[in-house]
């Protein structure tokens, strides 16, 4: 009337009863060997035991846990933990899958029984796509149900980086960048436009320094930066704009114009601004006097008449000075002071003036001295050089000198008020104090008229000379 199925192992005994050819004994131990018999039964009672039938009961495994994912660029290395149960077999393979949130495709990895730790590459995936992953263990009954899903986010372009600062040069600009995202690779490269991203050109070099070279003083550059990484070139910073530039050339053709105490400085501007306009120009010589102008021209003060000065100029712009100009001497200098006049001596149609040199040359060389014989109404310039008038005298056999001007074609018995004054480079110096003099000479010859004579007496009649004297 019907059947009992046992199955035996150890202390443990599970068995079913059926009336059909078929039963299944359950709350098995997958993996256990069990001891199966059977006892028929009718209304005569049961049958003796079947003889024994070893079996072992199995399953699919459990899914596998801890999925992890490491991604690099062009793969995903995935690792995972084995699952708490093997459905009482061994797991010989474990299929890795990976779907991506594009069109790529699935990409998918396979681990076999002697691979070593549970771990699969995946190679060929997308960088740019998302990927959800899957992985399933596999024994002898079937495939487990899949495992929690990891993901993973793909790859992109770097983020624009910014420009911090500009600092221009001779030809040249150089920037420092603050990155942007990474994209989620490492930067291999920045980039710089000068056209709005339109062309670039590589720096060669994701960490610096970053130097434009080749630019054309004076223009104006609108420069923008992008990062690359393995993906693409990452979008463009904003733009900054600079103008290259360098020191101005040296002024040229310096020349100078002494006066009292001071020198003029002159010249022409620098051939280049270098490419930024030249601010000011500064003069100086080796012992600090100095002066500085926005213009062409410059006035030292200070300075002491008769002493030279070595003068130069350098230009300056926004990046410093320029190299000096050539050098000019300047030896500045006023007007004499007055000289003295020590006497005067009256001749026929002429006088001679003896004096002393002016105490103060003005700091140059005296030269002319001019007279005037109207108290110094008119003068007659540059006429007459200091001269050594030799008087020999015979008191102790002495040779002495004065130093004396003859002034001729004057007119005798006419008083004359004279003054004498010396030049030096600068002009004529002051007047020395007036003296008078009064040119004459010995009278002229008489004629006789008639002589009466008496006793021991003549008389002598005569006319007066025509001059005299």
């Amino acid at each position: 009337t019907g059947y009992t199925a046992t199955a035996t192992s150890g202390l443990d005994t599970f068995s079913c009863t059926t009336t059909s050819l078929t039963c299944s004994i359950t709350g098995l131990v997958n993996g256990t060997e069990y001891s199966v018999t059977l006892i028929a039964s009718n209304a005569a009672g049961a049958s003796a035991e079947s003889d024994p039938v070893l079996g072992t009961p199995l399953s699919v495994p459990d899914a596998p846990t801890n999925v992890q994912v490491s991604r690099v660029f062009d793969g995903i290395t995935v690792s995972w933990t084995a699952p708490a149960q093997n459905g009482g077999d061994a797991i010989t393979e474990y299929t890795v899958t990976a779907t991506p949130n594009d069109a790529s495709g699935d990409v998918t990895c396979s681990w076999t029984t002697g691979d070593g730790a549970l771990t699969c590459d995946l190679s060929g995936v997308s960088n740019t796509a998302n990927y959800s992953i899957v992985v399933v263990a596999t024994n002898s009954v079937g495939n487990s149900a899949g495992s929690t899903a990891a993901s993973t986010t793909g790859y992109s372009a770097p983020g624009a980086p910014s420009i911090n600062t500009v600092t221009v040069g001779n030809t040249t600009l150089t920037l420092t960048i603050t990155p942007g995202t990474t994209g989620g690779l490492s930067r291999t490269d920045y980039v710089y436009s000068l056209d709005n991203g339109v062309t670039y050109t590589s720096f060669g070099t994701a960490t610096g320094p970053f130097v434009i070279t080749g630019l054309t003083n004076g223009t104006t550059y609108r420069v923008s930066v992008a990062a690359v990484n393995g993906v693409d070139t990452g979008a463009f910073s904003a733009r900054a704009t600079a103008v290259p530039a360098t020191v101005p050339s040296a002024p040229r053709w310096l020349h100078g114009v002494r006066g009292s105490t001071t020198a003029t400085l002159l010249w022409n501007p620098s051939a280049s601004n270098g490419g930024s306009a030249i601010t000011s120009y500064f003069v100086s010589d080796l012992h600090g006097h100095t002066c500085t102008t926005s213009t062409f021209t410059c006035t030292v003060t200070g300075l002491t008449n008769g002493v030279s000065y070595v003068f130069y100029v350098v230009a300056y712009n926004s990046r410093g000075p320029s190299a000096p100009s050539n050098s000019n001497l300047v030896t500045p200098a006023t007007t004499p002071g007055a000289p003295g006049i020590t006497s005067v001596i009256a001749g026929n149609r002429s006088v001679e003036v003896t004096y002393t040199a002016p105490v103060s040359t003005g700091g140059a060389a005296l030269g002319y001295y001019d007279y005037s014989v109207d108290g110094g109404a008119t003068w007659q310039s540059g006429q007459y050089r200091a001269k050594n008038t030799v008087v020999i005298t015979l008191a102790g056999q002495h040779i002495t000198t004065k130093t004396a001007l003859i002034i001729t074609g004057l007119v005798n018995g006419t008083t004359y008020s004279v003054k004498i004054r010396a030049r030096n480079i600068v002009g004529a110096g002051a007047a020395s104090v007036a003296t008078s003099a009064i040119p004459f000479t010995t009278p002229g010859k008489t004629v006789i008229q008639a002589v009466a004579t008496t006793t021991t007496t003549a008389t002598v009649t005569f006319t007066a000379p025509v001059t005299g004297g």
